[in-house]
């Protein structure tokens, strides 16, 4: 299977493409099925990605995981079940560049839209969320605003020159109504993440996940730079979640 162990921890159904224009996406084979996690690997996902991660969110960790596996002594591991790559070297891999980015367009309208934004906006590191998309209604000091995610409603007012639409999207707008999305960044850097996975530590999910990568695990306990040790656990995840799946190589 092409892009056998990052499509392995995106665990979505190929056939849920949003294209390959979207935001870090990658080819993803048509064939491949999610599967629901035992609670060992589940708990480990949840430390990589989030609670509930949405595919923008999922994209750009996985940028950073990738890069981990292949810049390392992990390359050649990763490459045991099936060498096809179309993301590495990274200049071959998808872009990057709508994260932390704020876009607007008029509903209903003709009108060219004038905007700014004050901050480069934050994803919600704890639920892995960095897609946000809001209908919003302006009129004058006021902001209806409508998550297309979640179907909530809640109005806001503006602070000085702009509205907070929350996770550090600060927006200066005219009246009208108008759509806004947004492609987050995790405010969550790696490090974090790593201090997060030490909770494993002489666990049982510890044991479980790497009951059968000894070397990975060693690399793990030993190491003592990031790169190897998140590389470690992450590709230890892809391959343990490798096995609920019987997906042939073709």
């Amino acid at each position: 299977m092409i892009n056998h162990y990052r499509t392995i921890l995106l665990n979505i159904d190929g056939s849920n493409s949003p294209g390959l224009l979207y935001p870090g996406e990658e080819l993803v084979p048509t064939e491949f099925k999610a599967k629901k996690l035992p609670t060992h690997l589940s708990t480990v996902h949840r430390l990589l990605f989030g609670e509930n991660p949405d595919r923008a969110y999922l994209n750009y960790r996985l940028r950073q995981y990738t890069t981990l596996w292949h810049d390392s002594m992990l390359h050649e591991a990763t490459l045991d079940v099936d060498p096809r790559l179309t993301y590495w070297p990274l200049k071959y891999s998808a872009d990057m560049s709508k994260f932390g980015t704020v876009s607007v367009e008029g509903i209903n309208t003709q009108n060219e839209v004038s905007y700014s934004y004050l901050r480069t906006p934050t994803a919600d590191d704890r639920s892995g969320r960095a897609e946000f998309i809001y209908e919003i209604s302006v009129a004058g000091d006021s902001c209806v605003i409508k998550d297309e995610k979640t179907k909530e409603n809640k109005v806001v007012y503006k602070s000085g020159s702009y509205f907070d639409l929350g996770n550090d999207i600060r927006l200066v707008i005219d009246n009208g109504n108008w759509r806004v999305v947004t492609f987050a960044k995790p405010a969550k850097d790696l490090g974090d993440i790593l201090a997060d996975c030490n909770l494993l530590r002489n666990s049982e999910i510890e044991f479980l996940l790497f009951l059968n990568n000894m070397s990975l695990k060693d690399l793990w306990i030993t190491s003592e730079v990031l790169p190897e040790k998140l590389g470690a656990i992450s590709l230890a995840l892809a391959i343990e979640m490798n096995k609920l799946y019987e997906v042939k190589v073709s």
